[in-house]
Formats: C-alpha cells, sequence, structure tokens
C-alpha cells in the first residue's frame, strides 16, 4: 500500500468540497449511499467499537449530504494499519468505486481521504500515525 502525503491547504479544502456530488439526493442515491453505510459499518466492527461518546474506537453515523464523501471519526489511533486502510479500500471497491472515505482524528492531530485506489495523509504532527510512515510516498 502507498499512501500519498498531503498538505495542511489540500486537506482543508478537500473537506470543504463536496466528493463527486449527485445531480440530486433521491431513493436511488440514498439506497447508493447505505449500501456502502452498512458495508462500511460491517468493516469497522472488525477493528474495534463503534461510540458517538468517545469511549470506543471511532464512531460512525449516517449523514446522508450531497456528495459521494462518507465520513468517520477515530478516536483509537493504533486501530489505524494498513489492514485497515485496505479493509476500507476493499469495501469501497466492492461497494463503493466513485466514493471516498473521509477518515479523522478525534483529536484533530491527522486526516486520511480513502478511495478505492488511493489514499491520501494530513498530518499535523510528524509523529502522528507513525505505523503507517514505512508505506508512505512524500
Amino acid at each position: 500500500m502507498t499512501i500519498r502525503t498531503i498538505s495542511r491547504a489540500e486537506y482543508t479544502e478537500r473537506l470543504k468540497t463536496p466528493y463527486d456530488p449527485p445531480p440530486e439526493i433521491d431513493e436511488v442515491f440514498e439506497a447508493e449511499y447505505f449500501k456502502l453505510f452498512d458495508r462500511l459499518e460491517n468493516t469497522l466492527k472488525n477493528f474495534g467499537k463503534n461510540d458517538p461518546y468517545g469511549e470506543g474506537d471511532y464512531y460512525l453515523a449516517a449523514s446522508v449530504a450531497r456528495s459521494r464523501g462518507l465520513g468517520f471519526v477515530v478516536t483509537n489511533d493504533e486501530i489505524v494499519t494498513v489492514k485497515f486502510l485496505t479493509e476500507i479500500q476493499e469495501t469501497l471497491q466492492e461497494s463503493g468505486l466513485n466514493w471516498e472515505i473521509t477518515v479523522k482524528s478525534q483529536l484533530f492531530e491527522w486526516g486520511l481521504f480513502v478511495s478505492a485506489t488511493q489514499t491520501d495523509l494530513y498530518r499535523r504532527k510528524e509523529d502522528s500515525l507513525s505505523q503507517l510512515r514505512n508505506f508512505e510516498i512524500v
């Protein structure tokens, strides 16, 4: 796996910009969203507990928006491994080729954009997610 490092400016811009937005939010788009959401939810269960209060390992909640971007927050950085990212990419390859998943740190120390073919990483501090260091392209 290769991980591309991105700048703070690129990270911020991508967070503000809808990813491949649909013309409208309709039943077809919602079905597409929930198909991917359900698969991602099942994938993440292999890595820990979903908890909205920060007492688990991540927080994933449904939020349909006019974007083919789906996001969640990680509250335990140790779950973010190559296996974790690979399984997210496999989920996208099976259920969401034209989608992107945003993975954010609870404390805003880092952020990832994962597509079916690429992973981009922003780190506020150089030592954040050090377990991924050997897989980065600078």
